[in-house]
């Protein structure tokens, strides 16, 4: 079974034409302009038209065209699966760098367990060692680069940051 990749929740309409309001979950407002469709319940939604209203995606649904209809939607989760979402240049999903080792000075200092986008404006990731967990936080003054082909994560030491 594919895995899902949530994007967000159905949580109220717009109007009376079949709008539908849509939390985005953290990171998906920037890219929501390149989505043309969501699967909703199994089922293939195309997007006929969509705008923004302050942190909520307004978005209008082909075949979806009275606010009865639309109802039935509400507190529904829109998804996508990994072969729908089209990556730039550079881009990873989280789900792709959990269990990378990470190097810092040539040596492993422990895997990559989880990557928090909430805890600081950039988001910071999880490193646990033999000897516990620290964060990083996800930014380049930290990050030296991701080798997605050795499964590496390397980070920079950065003096006062005891790895």
């Amino acid at each position: 079974m594919e895995k899902k990749y949530y994007i967000g929740e159905i949580v109220k309409t717009q109007g009376l034409k079949g709008e539908l309001r849509i939390k985005l979950y953290e990171g998906y407002q920037e890219s929501f302009d390149n989505f043309t469709f969501f699967y909703v319940n199994g089922e293939k939604m195309n997007i006929e038209k969509h705008r923004f209203k302050k942190n909520l995606a307004i978005v209008k649904f082909e075949g979806l065209d009275d606010i009865d209809s639309a109802e039935e939607y509400i507190q529904e989760k829109i998804y996508l699966y990994k072969k729908d979402i089209i990556l730039e240049s550079g881009e990873f999903l989280i789900d792709d760098v959990l269990g990378f080792e990470a190097i810092s000075d040539g040596v492993s200092v422990g895997k990559l367990v989880d990557i928090d986008l909430f805890k600081t404006s950039q988001g910071v990731i999880e490193v646990r060692s033999h000897t516990g967990s620290f964060m990083v936080p996800l930014h380049g003054n930290f990050i030296e680069k991701i080798d997605m082909k050795r499964k590496k994560i390397y980070l920079k030491n950065i003096d006062g940051l005891d790895l």
